[in-house]
């Protein structure tokens, strides 16, 4: 039934929710009808596409004055969220209720319900004030985000107060009338420290600690010094371990025998003429005697040279060997 035309808009920036069968507008306000009331599925307005497609009427089921919510009052204002915030409310518990129904068909009604709490932005809440002065929230562009890389959503729920959710209060107020309840709390917190003092408790001696101080717990002096002496023998052992180990390794290394010196040669091979020249130390009058010219010595000639000093003093005869 259209009765009232809202605003006129276009779908440009923004993005639909779910299929176009979930955001059918018989379907959902049909399924808010029948689970909660006429009254909540008068809260979403009707769109109507143009012949192009390009651009949507919005209209309101119900007559009267249709402006943005922005443009009211501060406390009729307050009011109309108010009472949003209170059919927000019912309509997302609807929808949990048939999610723990389970089936295809409740999860896709369940999400369509979902979606249509969903609008771009709060200025797609609008108010219609009836002629006998009512104010009735209505929705615009409901199941529609808007085309960013991360939209918003929960714009109803942040700008509303989220309603209650039905025996909340009748909870709170049985939890007020049993006090014990908070005397259980405060035992059960007791049991834990307690528990937790008497494992620090146990942890001490393990650890060789008391309460009169680190060193409560000392070892036995007897003990200290046989381990000392068993770390000496220990040391001592190694000790004479490692000489032996020292002596095994020299007597390993190979033994290089001394080569002796080569033997002079002998004098007798050389041939006559040249053992007689070895006879070095007789005077050279011997040597002369020794040396001739008429040797059989095969391209060597001697010659036997007298020098004499510039102040004719003889020095004796010299010899000269030449081939």
């Amino acid at each position: 039934m259209r009765d009232t035309l809202i605003v006129t808009s276009t779908p440009e920036n923004l993005m639909p929710l779910g299929s176009p069968a979930q955001r059918s507008f018989d379907l959902v306000t049909g399924v808010v009808a029948d689970r909660i009331g006429a009254d909540h599925a008068a809260l979403f307005a009707e769109p109507v596409l143009d012949a192009r497609g390009t651009s949507i009427d919005w209209h309101a089921p119900r007559a009267g004055q249709a402006m943005p919510l922005s443009d009211l009052a501060s406390e009729e204002a307050t009011e109309v969220k108010l009472r949003l915030s209170d059919m927000v409310a019912r309509i997302l518990a609807e929808a949990q209720a048939l999610r723990e129904i389970g089936g295809a068909d409740q999860l896709r009604l369940a999400e369509a319900l979902e979606n249509a709490m969903e609008v771009p932005g709060q200025d797609q809440v609008y108010v219609i004030r009836s002629p006998d002065g009512g104010l009735d929230p209505v929705l615009v562009h409901w199941a529609w985000l808007r085309q960013t890389r991360a939209p918003v959503r929960g714009v109803l729920s942040a700008m509303v107060p989220r309603a209650s959710a039905p025996g909340a209060a009748s909870v709170g107020a049985q939890q007020g009338t049993h006090p014990g309840l908070w005397w259980l709390l405060g035992l059960g917190w007791l049991a834990l420290a307690l528990m937790l003092a008497a494992i620090w408790w146990l942890s001490l001696a393990p650890c060789g600690l008391r309460l009169s101080g680190p060193n409560a717990c000392a070892p036995d002096p007897a003990e200290i010094a046989a381990a000392e002496t068993d770390h000496r023998i220990a040391a001592d052992a190694v000790a004479a371990l490692e000489r032996e180990i020292a002596l095994a390794n020299r007597q390993c290394h190979p033994v290089v025998p001394l080569t002796p010196a080569a033997a002079p040669e002998d004098k007798t091979e050389l041939p006559q003429p040249l053992r007689r020249f070895a006879r070095i130390g007789r005077p050279p009058q011997e040597a002369a005697h020794i040396f001739r010219a008429d040797l059989p010595l095969p391209g060597v000639k001697v010659m036997v040279m007298h020098n004499q000093a510039d102040q004719g003093a003889s020095r004796g005869p010299g010899i000269g060997i030449s081939r």
